[in-house]
């Protein structure tokens, strides 16, 4: 389902770059991405439990 928008931004870093990519900058893209998969599964689990709490 996203694989297809991650082969977006990954040519358009390419492309950017010249297709030269450094080990770091691809490695920074990945925690940078990993935060953020974090952060949207946290705020979902905390929206949940307000949701959940509500009904009580």
């Amino acid at each position: 389902m996203y694989g297809r928008e991650m082969k977006k931004v990954i040519d358009r870093v390419l492309d950017l770059n010249g297709g030269k990519v450094g080990g770091k900058s691809i490695v920074a893209l990945v925690v940078v991405g990993l935060i953020v998969l974090g952060g949207f599964l946290a705020y979902r689990l905390l929206v949940f439990e307000l949701i959940a709490n509500l009904r009580r």
